[in-house]
């Protein structure tokens, strides 16, 4: 989720408070704006103080907000991350799930194992998708993967039909530049932007939250294939106690859209 979407959200409240009319594209004129909340409810947002109920953190709501009654899912217009810490766990039931065919799955799979070990011998970390998967598979999986559910295969409650693309710096005058987006769309404007950003952490980092991060990771034996002892990178820093040749260098895959 964007650092923008409570100030964007604000935003709007504050002008339909003021009843200035805010006219989207495709979505029409606003009327009213609505929080995804448990058990696919939604809850109306009035005015500001409202917004201390939105989740910032709930991985399984596709949509952000519902503006009307459709649900949007909000990123910033010159960056942003699509799919957030995809590990290998989850692909081959992913895979299966959205593809029914085994063989297909292997293979998928097989070239992001070749790619990842690539980066951890000093490739760029920045993969394009391409690289990896025929259009048409990875429209089928990023639209999955944005738009209804996780990787996990878990459907979400409040998918999103569409996906709103919003400047980096909100204020009064900038809510015109807002874009509105179908998936396709959206897709066939970013497409050349979109990577599979290829991310690290490591056993042994002196970050507490990092290195829990990677001993999650390597919990799951199905993770093991992304997790070398070979140390290709650096965290800011090491954890002194632990001895390096217990070292370990983790990935996780994060779907991004780069400027």
């Amino acid at each position: 989720m964007p650092g923008n979407e409570e100030r964007l959200i604000s935003c709007l409240i504050e002008e339909l408070g003021e009843g200035r009319e805010v006219n989207l594209p495709i979505i029409g004129n606003l009327k009213n704006i609505y929080n995804p909340s448990s058990n696919k409810k939604r809850e109306e947002i009035k005015n500001k103080s409202d917004l201390a109920n939105l989740s910032s953190n709930d991985k399984h709501k596709k949509a952000d907000i519902y503006l009307n009654d459709f649900g949007t899912s909000i990123k910033e217009e010159t960056s942003s991350v699509l799919y957030n810490k995809l590990q290998r766990r989850h692909l081959p039931e992913l895979l299966y799930f959205l593809f029914k065919k085994e063989i297909k799955a292997k293979s998928i799979l097989a070239d992001l194992d070749r790619e990842i070990n690539k980066v951890n011998n000093g490739a760029k970390r920045d993969i394009p998708w391409n690289n990896i998967f025929s259009r048409e598979d990875f429209l089928i999986i990023l639209q999955f993967l944005m738009m209804e559910g996780n990787a996990d295969t878990i459907i979400s409650d409040h998918p999103a039909k569409y996906i709103l693309a919003a400047p980096t710096e909100i204020n009064q005058e900038s809510l015109k530049e807002i874009k509105v987006y179908d998936f396709e769309n959206y897709f066939e404007e970013n497409q050349n932007k979109i990577v599979l950003a290829a991310r690290r952490c490591w056993i042994g980092q002196k970050s507490k939250s990092e290195s829990r991060r990677a001993q999650n990771i390597i919990k799951f034996q199905e993770n093991h294939p992304w997790v070398f002892k070979n140390i290709s990178g650096q965290p800011r820093e090491w954890d002194p106690l632990l001895p390096s040749n217990e070292r370990r260098e983790v990935f996780y895959i994060n779907i991004i859209q780069n400027s």
